[in-house]
């Protein structure tokens, strides 16, 4: 679970009381869960070490650079987790540049918005992979993870199904416990959830062919908030009770649980989708 309770105010008390050392923590830390968080960009934050030799060697220009692409990165994988990040490396660059000219508040202010996007991406992240954190767990250890989505699709109800009347075998009363379903009726009962984490919505899969993208008029669900998605981007076929995730030649891609796919794959209960930079849940109710 990464941590998404940082605070300013501790970062500078503990930083005055340490005389420094908590302010390298703070940076080894906040690194680490960047490249947990961001880890499908391709891109990595430098750790502790280089940050310090580099920061060095360039009489603190490095120490700049580091902040301006760490805030730039949060920023570019914000979309990801169905957030919008206004701030970047540019507005934290800024700040500390011109943080002289008032009195050294402008650091604070950079700091500030790091800590602000690190916290919503980190809420966003735990979220996604179904972790929750007690409000009373104060050492800062990790509860165990809980899948809310699951229970989220869990308690919808699905309509029953009648029992039947057999000519052959006769009638079947109130009192029996068995039901005969055709192969189409067990199919038909099978449904998916699409649970889309940018706008906490729960979309229904239950027709044999359900086709994702950004173009309405060709699609069954319209992504329309993300410029990333191609107009036909995927489809979801069912089979047999078996749901398979198909990429229709999309520009950015459909990836299962961080894997690109290609051609058809078999969806699972509490598999994670991608499509380009859109994330959802899906679930199989039976």
């Amino acid at each position: 679970m990464i941590q998404e309770d940082r605070k300013l105010w501790k970062t500078i008390v503990f930083g005055i009381l340490t005389c420094g050392i908590y302010n390298y923590f703070f940076i080894y830390k906040i690194a680490m869960d960047a490249n947990v968080i961001c880890s499908d960009d391709g891109k990595k934050t430098s750790g502790l070490v280089p940050f310090i030799l580099l920061s060095l060697l360039t009489c603190g220009i490095y120490a700049w650079f580091w902040y301006y692409s760490l805030g730039n990165r949060l920023q570019e994988n914000a979309p990801r987790y169905g957030l919008n990040f206004t701030e970047n490396g540019t507005t934290i660059l800024l700040w500390l540049l011109f943080g002289s000219l008032l009195c050294g508040v402008g650091g604070f202010v950079a700091l500030h918005i790091l800590i602000t996007n690190m916290n919503a991406l980190a809420k966003a992240y735990n979220k996604q992979n179904g972790y929750s954190q007690s409000e009373n767990n104060t050492s800062g250890s990790v509860s165990e993870p809980s899948n809310n989505n699951a229970q989220r699709v869990s308690s919808m109800q699905i309509p029953p199904v009648n029992k039947r009347t057999n000519s052959a075998a006769g009638y079947y009363g109130d009192d029996e416990q068995t039901t005969l379903l055709s192969q189409n009726v067990m199919e038909q009962t099978v449904r998916g959830i699409l649970y889309f984490v940018h706008n906490q919505q729960s979309v229904t899969v239950d027709q044999d062919e359900f086709r994702i993208g950004k173009k309405a008029d060709l699609v069954d669900y319209a992504i329309n908030n993300s410029t990333s998605v191609s107009r036909q981007h995927a489809m979801i076929t069912r089979r047999r009770g078996q749901f398979f995730l198909t990429d229709l030649g999309s520009t950015n891609g459909t990836f299962i649980n961080n894997n690109r796919i290609s051609g058809s794959v078999e969806l699972q209960d509490g598999d994670n989708i991608r499509f380009a930079d859109v994330i959802c849940v899906f679930n199989i109710i039976e």
